[in-house]
């Protein structure tokens, strides 16, 4: 069986900060009729919050991302929220816009979605999570401005050694923070893991709340990120736990998966962390793994069918039994038990059922499609796909796992990746397309140069007057680009179309240097040039 991760965050770079600024989009673009988004550019939004004394609240999606339909389901239409968010300036900046990943860049924007709460005078204070409550949601809101304090200023705090002098507020700041999606924090994964640890271990006066964060936020340190489909579990680039440690924090696990009340403030852990977890608190079988293990799905199994959850939370629940299946089997290559995929099955015509709503219906979709997928039922996962993906408010973002899933047939493989890339909106979703296509050809259809040069050239034209061709995500697409492209030329001998497209490419860099943008200046002076790639 594949490790396979169904949701997926998409990764940025912590790059330096350029002077444009993107559009905010309306209202009715985010989707949620009750916020009065900022109209106008972003930069003047931020003009608006400082002189009005506001916080801003910038939250960054995309039409096509699953996960941010769920948050602007569950969270954004919630009273709580509405009545929080009055206290500050939203804006919702969309990926897709233009010049929009240069803002992903300044603020070190690495997924969707990704909300950002900033002091009036344009401070990072907090990122908010995406797996609490609609209540919780909105009470940090408040939390967050009632100081206007960094939260990465209190976690620097704590690596000094202080913890007994934190307040509450403070507590719960480090506590909720989304610091998967903070890369801009300095410190090291062994630093964090000893900040939490002190914090887990010697305030004596946590909540059972808290407790439970402090451990979830311990343990994360020492396993590789959930958002990594296939982590290295033997790189020995993360920091270890000792016996002690190991004890206190499987006696916190036990407190969490025993306690219904505490289960909606942890779903991502829940969901998707129960093998990593388990892998490092029991490295080997034991009776004490199986007793989580057992106790793990109980929590899932019940999460699965509980009307306080989503329907797309219910549908992550079932994760757990894929993956500590997986443990159990030790190595994981074995066939579903046929009793699962059952189980996923029989959530299709309840979620057809209820999918009355496009926004809702892309994040359900996409749920389970990967739940087919990771049944081994790929030619259901396409039939659903083929027949139901117009019903979702973004299509075109399901065309490349049509092509994922088609595998076995390269040419129709790449014709889904083809009108994935085709059919996307403008602005860095063409650019994610357009370089999931040119991966494509170059792996399923090596030897067709002129494919892989109309499709390289196509994706080059869509960033010949972007202004932000070389700035986050739209960077990190380009230099995978790079790599396929020169490695796939020195092996077929083609260099010298890669040369001729690097040419024509070449006249477009002045731009950027005339718009004193010398970062990107220079990743494009250095995009698909050979003679300084290394043989």
């Amino acid at each position: 069986m594949k490790n396979l991760i169904p949701v997926a965050l998409c990764l940025g770079l912590v790059l330096t900060a350029c002077s444009d600024t993107p559009s905010s989009t309306r209202n009715e673009q985010a989707g949620s009729a009750h916020i009065e988004w900022f109209e106008g550019e972003v930069d003047e939004a931020f003009a608006s919050a400082r002189s009005a004394g506001r916080p801003v609240f910038l939250y960054w999606g995309a039409e096509w991302c699953p996960p941010c339909h769920n948050l602007k389901k569950n969270v954004f239409t919630h009273p709580q929220f509405l009545e929080a968010i009055q206290s500050f300036v939203p804006v919702y900046l969309d990926g897709d816009t233009e010049r929009a990943q240069l803002w992903a860049e300044r603020y070190a924007i690495t997924g969707y979605p990704s909300v950002i709460l900033f002091s009036p005078t344009g401070v990072e204070l907090f990122r908010m999570p995406s797996d609490v409550t609609a209540e919780q949601y909105g009470a940090l809101l408040q939390s967050a401005i009632s100081e206007f304090r960094p939260v990465r200023d209190i976690l620097a705090e704590v690596v000094d050694g202080e913890t007994q002098d934190l307040a509450q507020l403070d507590l719960e700041l480090l506590a909720y923070n989304a610091w998967v999606q903070d890369p801009s924090t300095t410190i090291s994964d062994s630093e964090a893991l000893a900040a939490f640890w002190r914090i887990y271990s010697e305030r004596t006066d946590l909540s059972e709340r808290l407790r439970a964060r402090f451990m979830a936020l311990t343990l994360e340190r020492t396993t590789p990120s959930v958002w990594t489909a296939t982590p290295d579990p033997d790189s020995g680039a993360l920091p270890t736990l000792d016996e002690q440690q190991r004890a206190s924090l499987r006696e916190g696990l036990v407190a969490l998966l025993e306690t219904r009340e505490l289960w909606p403030d942890n779903k991502i852990f829940l969901t998707l962390q129960s093998r990593r977890t388990i892998e490092v608190l029991e490295p080997v079988p034991s009776t004490r793994r199986d007793q989580l293990v057992e106790a793990w799905l109980a929590v899932a199994k019940e999460i699965q069918n509980h009307p306080e959850y989503s329907a797309t939370e219910q549908l992550m629940a079932f994760v757990p039994e894929f993956e500590l299946h997986a443990l159990q089997t030790r190595n994981g290559d074995g066939p579903i038990p046929p009793s699962l995929a059952k189980k996923v099955r029989a959530r299709v015509e309840p979620i057809l059922a209820g999918s009355s709503d496009p926004d809702e219906f892309q994040s359900t979709l996409n749920m389970l499609v990967w739940l087919h997928t990771m049944s081994g039922l790929g030619e259901e996962a396409a039939a659903l796909l083929d027949e139901h993906m117009n019903e979702t408010a973004a299509p075109h973002y399901f065309y490349s796992l049509l092509g994922d899933l088609s595998a076995d047939s390269p040419e129709t493989a790449l014709e889904w990746h083809r009108l994935a890339f085709e059919r996307a909106n403008q602005g860095s979703a063409r650019v994610k397309w357009g370089t999931a296509y040119v991966l494509k050809l170059i792996q399923l259809a090596p030897t067709d140069a002129d494919t892989i040069e109309n499709a390289s050239r196509a994706l080059i034209d869509e960033l010949a007057s972007s202004e932000d061709a070389f700035a986050g995500r739209n960077h990190a697409y380009l230099k995978q680009v790079d790599t396929a492209l020169t490695t796939w030329a020195a092996e077929t001998g083609n260099g010298a179309m890669i040369d001729e497209l690097r040419n024509e490419f070449l006249e477009q860099c002045d731009r950027f240097k005339e718009t004193l943008d010398e970062t990107q200046y220079e990743r494009c002076l250095a995009f698909l040039d050979q003679a300084h790639k290394p043989s």
